[in-house]
């Protein structure tokens, strides 16, 4: 996604969202601190839009968001793999390890419901338990098993210019 589209949106999101905070207390009867808190945090609101709208203006339109920049050295690349690489083998263990204990409640009758992402609870009714469980983790796998060969043609092309 480019930075200038990710910084408008951000900045139109954040904006709606201090307008809906700033009209609420017109339609919901709230006491001296509710309306202090609609008013302070719609502001922060206002300024951080503002801010995003100021920043539109000095982003050049080939810059992307949530990766390095286009003219980026094959370092910075490899750093950014890297990065990605390590969230991605904390988030999706846990992530899995949260929806087995999760389902495996719900199979053994504790809980009545849980709250699953779609994918995973159509899992969880076409296929049941093992389907469902196992989706998360070969996400994850085949998630960094690109990052990790996108890292070895990076550092391939590291050793060339070396």
């Amino acid at each position: 996604m480019k930075l200038r589209h990710y910084l408008l949106l951000q900045g139109y999101l954040t904006a709606a969202i201090a307008l809906f905070i700033a009209g609420l207390p017109i339609f919901l009867k709230v006491d001296t601190f509710g309306l202090c808190f609609a008013i302070g945090f719609s502001a922060f609101c206002a300024v951080r839009a503002y801010s995003c709208f100021k920043d539109v203006r000095l982003v050049r339109d080939e810059e992307r968001a949530f990766a390095p920049s286009v003219n980026a050295s094959v370092s910075e690349q490899i750093a950014h793999c890297k990065r990605i690489l390590i969230i991605c083998g904390i988030v999706f263990p846990a992530l899995a390890i949260i929806t087995a204990i999760d389902l495996n409640s719900l199979e053994n009758g504790n809980r009545e419901s849980v709250m699953l992402v779609f994918p995973i609870a159509f899992l969880y009714h076409v296929g049941g338990f093992l389907p469902a469980v196992s989706a998360i983790p070969l996400f994850g796998i085949t998630i960094c098993g690109a990052l990790y060969w996108k890292l070895h043609k990076l550092n391939d092309q590291n050793d060339r210019k070396a």
